[in-house]
């Protein structure tokens, strides 16, 4: 009976479709947003609910950051984006996990750095 938020007390019911609406929002949020980051031999675009971001390879840095979460070593991919990124002018910087790049950041990192060298 507590499926769908038919449960006989009035917080139980209001628990499960608060669940339900949350993970209805995430799911909607990932299908706005897919793919999140696309790269060609001309640059790479990032999109979010903001936007999206394109810049050309110029302008693009691609790092790979560990860090501990919860006990476990985590991977995120780091590309910075400004107008100059080499002479260190002011830019923006993307923070990709796993979860948004659908892939392990490693390899995607991997393919970036390839994609940008074959220039």
């Amino acid at each position: 009976m507590a499926v769908l938020g038919f449960t006989v007390d009035p917080t139980g019911r209001w628990l499960v479709w608060a669940a339900a609406a949350l993970l209805f929002g995430i799911a909607a949020v990932d299908l706005v947003v897919r793919p999140r980051l696309r790269a060609d031999p001309f640059g790479v675009t990032v999109r979010a609910l903001t936007g999206t971001t394109s810049a050309p390879w110029p302008q693009v840095a691609v790092s790979l950051r560990q860090h501990q979460r919860f006990g476990r070593s985590v991977a995120n991919l780091e590309l910075e984006v400004g107008p100059d990124v080499e002479r260190d002018l002011e830019g923006k910087l993307i923070v990709l996990g796993r979860r948004e790049l659908g892939a392990d950041p490693e390899e995607v990192a991997a393919q970036l750095t390839a994609l940008r060298s074959a220039l």
